[in-house]
């Protein structure tokens, strides 16, 4: 395994700018629902089972608005893979379409989340390390580590954490 320099716990490479986002987009003061979106295809070219394992892309989000073109405004937490790497970014705010991603599956994280624990989850997410390429580690098990890490904070019963990982792997058991 090759040793990466200059890459800090997330996966940033030094000197190297992140990804940018809609940045006009305020956080609503207002509980909303968070999400827990997979998306089983998001380019790759294998049958619609195998997309449905371990290579389906997972990330956290929740709709802020409307954007001016009508695609929907949506904070996401997800890590993405660089190029022989994972890397967490932060939370970034990007127009979305759910209509041009038809089998993406979306489970309520929870149905009302307050701000302020929106805030927290995204605390949370942002801080979110990631672990070296060969672990066989991935974006599902950081969404999964994020949500733990909620429940343990108290944002999330150990209910709602059972019932999004039972739901999650029966999903893409069955589909």
């Amino acid at each position: 395994m090759a040793i990466l320099f200059g890459i800090d716990k997330f996966g940033r490479p030094s000197g190297r700018p992140g990804p940018v986002g809609l940045l006009f987009y305020k956080e609503p003061t207002h509980s909303l629902p968070v999400m827990l979106i997979i998306c089983p295809s998001c380019g790759y070219t294998r049958s619609r089972t195998a997309q449905l394992d371990r290579t389906a892309h997972w990330m956290l989000g929740w709709n802020l608005g409307l954007t001016g073109s009508g695609n929907i405004a949506q904070r996401r937490f997800h890590i993405i893979a660089e190029d022989d790497h994972l890397a967490n970014w932060g939370g970034l705010v990007v127009a979305d379409n759910p209509e041009a991603h038809p089998d993406r599956i979306y489970i309520t994280v929870k149905g009302n989340m307050t701000f302020e624990q929106r805030q927290v989850l995204a605390e949370i997410a942002d801080g979110m390390p990631v672990h070296r390429p060969g672990s066989g580690w991935n974006g599902q098990d950081w969404c999964l580590e994020v949500l733990e890490e909620a429940s343990r904070r108290g944002i999330l019963t150990v209910e709602d954490l059972q019932r999004i990982t039972h739901l999650a792997s029966s999903l893409m058991a069955h589909l």
